[in-house]
């Protein structure tokens, strides 16, 4: 079964000066590229998303739960802060960042 992944704020990574090669070619995984969302945009791009890439773009309370589907967010930052995890644990919604980022 194919999953459905987004990235939320790719433009916010520095995507240059990264190498996502092997990120995109994951299989069983179709990617959908936002360069930024804003606040009212959200909703609607992660309305499919079994995952979700954010950096900076927050999933609140309200949009975690209307959004029983999705599986995964990763957080492309050290911080959590833009993500209730309270509320993605009760979801069973795994979250994981990036701890080494700036090593």
């Amino acid at each position: 079964m194919n999953k459905k992944a987004v990235f939320l704020d790719f433009q916010s990574l520095a995507p240059e000066d990264l190498n996502l090669t092997s990120l995109w070619g994951l299989p069983d995984i179709s990617w959908q590229c936002h360069d930024f969302s804003a606040a009212h945009e959200t909703a609607a791009r992660i309305g499919d998303a079994q995952i979700v890439l954010t950096n900076k773009v927050v999933l609140d309370e309200q949009l975690l739960r209307q959004n029983p589907q999705i599986e995964l967010i990763i957080i492309l930052a050290t911080g959590t802060n833009n993500v209730d995890l309270a509320v993605a644990d009760e979801l069973g919604i795994s979250v994981c960042n990036i701890v080494a980022y700036s090593t």
